[in-house]
């Protein structure tokens, strides 16, 4: 009995929490892909909006696929510390996979233009034209479907979330699914030259307002987190 009772001090010792590293690397996630995914927005509706010159453009397409990765993973992050499940993690995979048709969208776009330029000097640039432009119109589509099928996964993962809600939830679904019906209905074209209504503005700043509202839940976060 008496082995039984005398327990050596050693083992009495709570060890250091396993879990502080753990939490410390969510907590770096979450803000580094936070941010991220507020740079990605930007960067996106800069590349709208922006004429040139080529260089910058081809900055902001090359940062653009890491940054969004980032931020899917920052958003992920904190939506799954209220429930993490299969949905989160495919829509989170495909907006971040998304980024990158995105990016190479936008290269081929801007290297197809620099070799029109080229082929335009010396005439028979419209065989190329047609061709570069299929290429980028196919990659557009893989954009499109791919982040708006993400924003619906995730936006279903957002329903019972306290700090989202139905209130961004069905906004992002409403609008990922539009997407996708205008997309398909548009193809092989793109929606403004079919003569429907381009929303991938739309669904990004529904994104922006996801990513902010992560933002703006760093209390919560801190609560869920815990581990030092």
């Amino acid at each position: 009995m008496e082995s039984e009772a005398a327990v050596p001090a050693a083992e009495t010792t709570t060890p250091a929490s396993p879990t502080a590293p753990s939490a410390r690397l969510h907590r770096s996630w979450i803000r580094v892909g936070l941010a991220a995914g507020v740079l990605a927005m930007a960067d996106y509706m800069l590349l709208l909006l922006l004429p040139g010159p080529d260089r910058l453009l081809l900055a902001l397409a090359a940062a653009f696929a890491p940054l969004l990765a980032a931020g899917a993973v920052g958003v992920y992050r904190v939506v799954a510390l209220h429930r993490p499940g299969v949905a989160l993690q495919l829509g989170s995979g495909a907006v971040a996979a998304a980024g990158v048709v995105f990016t190479l969208m936008a290269l081929v776009q801007l290297a197809g233009r620099a070799s029109l330029a080229a082929l335009d000097a010396g005439g028979g640039a419209a065989a190329a034209r047609r061709a570069i432009e299929s290429v980028r119109l196919g990659l557009d589509l893989g954009w499109e479907v791919g982040f708006a099928l993400g924003a619906v996964l995730v936006a279903g993962a957002l329903v019972r979330h306290p700090r989202f809600g139905w209130l961004y939830a069905v906004p992002g679904a409403l609008a990922g699914l539009a997407v996708l019906i205008i997309a398909v209905l548009a193809f092989p074209q793109d929606p403004v030259a079919a003569g429907l209504y381009d929303l991938g503005p739309l669904l990004a700043l529904w994104w922006l307002a996801v990513t902010a509202r992560a933002i703006l839940s760093r209390e919560w976060v801190e609560e869920r987190v815990g581990g030092g």
